[in-house]
């Protein structure tokens, strides 16, 4: 009688990808986060407070500067791009 195969997932060899490289440039700055384990990017955060008016926008300092790695994929959201970032 023949013994049951097993099957296992395939092995993943890909290395991780590289981090970002952020530096902060004042006290203000907030480091980038993601809202979740699976987010597919970064929340950005103003480093100063500002009021944006009803229906209107506001180009807000976020004090940061990131190195991105290279083969990294660089979208930007609809909302940055209006603003030409």
């Amino acid at each position: 009688m023949a013994a049951a195969a097993t099957h296992l997932p395939p092995m993943n060899l890909e290395p991780p990808p590289p981090a970002l490289q952020i530096k902060l440039l004042s006290a203000t700055a907030r480091a980038p986060t993601r809202g979740s384990e699976f987010a597919a990017g970064y929340d950005l955060y103003a480093s100063k407070s500002s009021t944006v008016p009803a229906r209107g926008k506001v180009l807000a300092d976020t004090d940061i500067s990131i190195a991105v790695p290279a083969g990294t994929c660089t979208l930007q959201s609809s909302a940055t791009l209006s603003t030409h970032l």
